[in-house]
């Protein structure tokens, strides 16, 4: 194909991957919401825990309509990615070779249903007690005089804006055993090394979920902390096995 077909062909993609990202945006925005609903629960349940006012406000009068145009089109994008995927793929899939295709057939599916497995953990199991923690800090200047009472004011747009940043870490932090089972798999990094290594891995990590929490709190580091670490030894035991099952294939 010449420079200018490949153009063409590029550009046909683009135009049906956007098509997809509209269409799955519009499915999206139908059942709009219900999916905030969804999403403000947890922020919800943990202030009526904490004993204080189950309300949110917005901000802005726009905050209601970008708010949610918000949510529909990064939920669209999610819902549009396996398609945006295979479009990608009918474009760069013609210059891979046999194995080149075989690895990304194999772990584009997998790196999906991870980050889903990813953004499921944290809004079933780090997000309320984070929550929980959070709402429940800072209340208790005025022990002498308990009518003196200090409730959160939460906003929706935040709200929105960390469950999104943390969901999205989450998910991206869940492909690391696909990430170490790929640099096994080229030859990069073989077990002994992530064994030598751990100790820095668990620094940086540690060094990273500091950074990603937005609050710092400890409570929420070791919430992000937990799982990493276990997703590291379980990439590390995906890498042991794979070496031990070509190990015992006869040359």
């Amino acid at each position: 194909m010449s420079i200018g077909e490949h153009l063409e062909e590029l550009r046909k993609r683009v135009f049906f991957s956007l098509i997809y990202w509209v269409a799955a945006s519009a499915v999206a925005g139908w059942y709009a919401d219900g999916l905030m609903g969804i999403l403000l629960r947890p922020f919800m349940e943990a202030l009526e825990r904490t004993g204080q006012p189950t309300e949110f406000v917005y901000l802005q009068p726009t905050d209601s309509f970008t708010v949610m145009f918000r949510i529909v089109l990064i939920l669209g994008a999610f819902l549009a990615s396996p398609f945006v995927f295979w479009e990608i793929w009918g474009f760069v899939g013609a210059g891979l070779y046999g194995k080149e295709k075989r690895v990304v057939l194999l772990a584009a599916p997998i790196s999906f249903l991870l980050f889903v497995a990813g953004a499921v953990f944290f809004y079933l199991w780090v997000l309320p007690p984070a929550v929980d923690y959070l709402y429940s800090t800072g209340r208790g200047f005025f022990p002498d005089r308990p009518d003196w009472v200090i409730v959160q004011k939460p906003n929706i747009p935040d709200a929105v804006s960390f469950f999104l940043w943390m969901a999205l870490t989450m998910g991206i932090v869940f492909q690391l055993p696909l990430v170490m089972l790929l640099l096994n798999a080229i030859g990069i990094v073989d077990a002994g090394s992530f064994l030598k290594y751990q100790r820095h891995f668990i620094l940086g990590a540690t060094v990273a979920a500091a950074v990603i929490t937005p609050s710092g709190d400890a409570v929420s580091l070791a919430l992000f902390m937990i799982p990493i670490l276990a997703l590291f030894y379980l990439g590390l035991l995906a890498v042991f096995l794979r070496e031990r099952s070509r190990r015992k294939v006869p040359s």
